[in-house]
């Protein structure tokens, strides 16, 4: 009887390690999945970035749009839930970039600035 309970004491903790192993292979898949899921959001979002950045470039698009666009895509991209942080190789255009969307902004008549 000793053996008994002995043995049934041996498959229940058996059992209960078996079940934390799958619980603990379970979780792990889940986090794979997810950051698959969102590395493809990521990609999917940069890749229509550039496609319309693409597109404007060939419908000749002026400065102050690709400003506003390149804006928008910083803001996009910082939204995110990523971890890294890319910066423009050319800092010195940023000014431009900044200087065109003023630009932008003021009335062209009293060159006023116009409130979105």
């Amino acid at each position: 009887e000793a053996e008994g309970s002995k043995q049934a004491a041996i498959l229940r903790a058996e059992a209960v390690k078996e079940a934390n192993i799958r619980e603990a292979e379970g979780t792990r898949q889940a986090k794979i999945l997810e950051a698959e899921g969102e590395s493809q959001a990521v990609l999917l979002v940069q890749r229509a970035l550039a496609d319309s950045l693409v597109m404007l470039r060939e419908a000749s698009a002026d400065e102050k749009v690709l400003a506003i666009k390149s804006l928008e895509a910083l803001k996009v991209i910082g939204d995110g839930q990523a971890t890294k942080l890319i910066i423009p190789a050319d800092l010195a255009g940023l000014g431009g970039v900044f200087a065109a969307l003023k630009e932008a902004t003021l009335d062209s008549a009293g060159g006023e600035q116009v409130k979105p």
